[in-house]
């Protein structure tokens, strides 16, 4: 399994984005049965594309994730929310509080690869980013 950050699919799905064709050829190398992301991931894609568009591309790309995605539910965690604090303050609030969600999902999951722009994933020495 490969984690995918919110920032790829941003770059994936808006053409204008600066990552869209990197984005684009990353995708095609990437199993639909490998790719996963987290509930706050897909609540960061939705929120952000929702910014930049409106509902009716919102429920595309909800269905394409829900489609092409295995969504984790991280709150399947216990003590999850006690878990993505201590990241984040390990990490002196470098990672965001969603990145810090991504790396207890991780953490749990046994996956050590993620998909992502995000140099701050480069901080995490248990994870391989993939940009």
């Amino acid at each position: 399994m490969i984690f995918i950050d919110t920032n790829f699919f941003i770059g994936f799905f808006i053409k204008t984005d600066f990552w869209f064709e990197r984005a684009s050829e990353i995708i095609k190398e990437i199993p639909i049965e490998e790719r996963i992301i987290c509930q706050a991931v897909l609540n960061e894609i939705i929120t952000l594309i929702g910014m930049k568009s409106d509902v009716k591309t919102c429920k595309k790309v909800y269905n394409y994730l829900k489609d092409t995605c295995t969504i984790f539910n991280e709150n399947s965690i216990p003590n999850i929310n006690d878990k993505i604090i201590e990241t984040y303050i390990n990490f002196n609030g470098d990672l965001s509080f969603t990145d810090s969600t991504i790396i207890e999902s991780m953490k749990e999951l046994g996956i050590t690869k993620i998909i992502s722009f995000d140099k701050d994933f480069d901080k995490v020495n248990e994870i391989e980013r993939i940009y």
